[in-house]
């Protein structure tokens, strides 16, 4: 029963996230954190994962991280490493996508 919980959420996520103009890097960085990041604990998130395993540059992956922060993933407020899926986003609700 909660696997299919985080799989709506997850699917729902990914709705909203084709809405939103977000550049070819943005997705890639985003469908690599979805195996890793969930919607009630912070993760830490390491660049270098990300730029070995999408083989791109640092400064790329790091302008993904602050876009997608806007509308998709929340920092911890205390580590900025530490990020997760945002239970909400500010211009809707998950919810409205279903």
């Amino acid at each position: 029963m909660e696997y299919k919980h985080k799989r709506e959420k997850l699917s729902l996520l990914l709705k909203y996230a084709s809405l939103l103009e977000f550049k070819r890097r943005e997705y890639r960085v985003l469908l690599c954190l979805l195996p890793d990041l969930g919607f009630k604990n912070f993760k830490r998130i390491k660049q270098i994962d990300i730029i070995e395993t999408l083989g791109i540059s640092k400064a790329e992956v790091s302008k993904a991280l602050k876009v997608l922060s806007v509308e998709i993933l929340e920092r911890d407020p205390n580590k900025k490493s530490m990020m997760r899926f945002r239970k909400y986003t500010k211009k809707r609700d998950f919810a409205a996508y279903k």
